[in-house]
């Protein structure tokens, strides 16, 4: 597919319905678009939206700095959901969704008009594009996703940041204590980091360690949001100040409008959590500080470490079973001994190995 071929502009609404069983974030669309020939077989979308550059890696004639993309499932109404019509034109889109890339509910939006002005909006139309995505996967890729739907997975929208100095050149991930839970990870096991291409849209991957990331880092990098092109102000890029509740915004109108020009406690606004990363693996994601990525715990080494627990106990019964049935011969007996031996030795290598990033 050519870049943004099939592309839509639309205006945003929230989900009402979410199919059961499903981890994914999701994204409805009208009648009318699923029927175009773009979006008749498609699975899975992009959805983009621009804004003004993040004074990152800025380069003449690069207008590609400046798009924030995310994958999201298609999620297609089924008749026992038709009182969730979708109307022409427009878009139903997950809140992680809308936070990830800034985008505001037409309430939202007249809200924010009333207490700040249009000066206060990043795009006035606030629309966001969406373009089909098709994933072309290798056997062995199809097999671990198939791995990936039995055993479950709970994808994590993140924003990424620059990494501490201690994990310079060191392919790990900092993120909070609290996400570990989510993602069904423990402390030092890999995670999977998915980005979509700045021009085309096709995802790149990225497997790390994960490593917890303290308050204190976060406090002291917080006071950094809008001073360096590593830690942009991400609140106030994407207009994130704007999301707030009804309640919210007629207390920001007796105060006046003073929330439009402070920005100094970023964690009293809606964001996603911070994932940092060493500029290395931000190359390989095609990503900036700003970005959004889907982070997931790593099923192949969720099958690795399962391997290692139970291959021991299988490798003795092996043995036993050969040394116990008196028709095999001694020869026989000493090769299945000697590949146990050797298996067994490759594997105790490859879990001292896992032991560093």
């Amino acid at each position: 597919m050519k870049p943004n071929e099939g592309s839509i502009d639309r205006d945003v609404y929230m989900t009402e319905c979410r199919p059961e069983g499903k981890r994914e974030y999701i994204v409805q669309l009208s009648d009318e678009d699923l029927s175009s020939p773009y979006f008749r077989n498609a699975k899975w979308v992009v959805l983009e939206k621009v804004y003004p550059a993040f004074g990152r890696d800025k380069k003449d004639g690069d207008q590609t700095r400046n798009r924030l993309r995310v994958k999201a499932w298609l999620h297609k109404l089924s008749k026992r959901e038709a009182d969730y019509f979708v109307e022409p034109n427009t878009v139903r889109i997950d809140q992680t969704l809308r936070v990830a890339l800034g985008v505001l509910l037409k309430e939202q939006y007249d809200r924010a008009v009333e207490v700040g002005g249009k000066r206060e909006l990043i795009n006035e139309k606030n629309k966001v594009s969406i373009v089909p995505f098709s994933m072309k996967r290798s056997f062995r890729k199809w097999l671990v996703d198939l791995f990936s739907r039995i055993v479950g997975i709970q994808p994590k929208l993140m924003r990424v940041y620059a990494s501490l100095y201690d994990d310079m050149e060191v392919p790990v991930c900092r993120i909070k204590r609290s996400v570990f839970d989510t993602l069904g990870i423990a402390n030092g096991d890999f995670v999977e980091i998915a980005s979509i291409e700045k021009v085309h849209p096709v995802e790149r991957h990225a497997v790390v360690r994960a490593l917890p990331l303290e308050d204190g880092d976060i406090a002291y990098r917080s006071g950094e949001l809008g001073h360096s092109d590593k830690y942009p102000h991400v609140v106030e890029k994407l207009g994130l100040h704007l999301m707030k509740s009804k309640a919210e915004s007629q207390a920001d109108v007796r105060r006046k409008g003073e929330q439009t020009t402070s920005f100094k406690t970023a964690s009293t606004y809606p964001d996603l959590p911070w994932i940092l990363i060493d500029l290395d693996q931000r190359k390989k994601l095609d990503v900036h500080p700003g970005d959004v990525v889907r982070v997931y715990r790593s099923v192949k080494h969720l099958l690795w470490q399962r391997a290692y627990v139970m291959a021991i106990p299988v490798l003795l019964g092996v043995v036993s079973w050969a040394f116990s049935v008196e028709r095999i011969d001694v020869i026989w007996q000493t090769l299945i001994l000697g590949i146990s031996l050797l298996v067994l030795v490759g594997i105790v290598v490859m879990q001292i190995r896992r032991k560093i990033a």
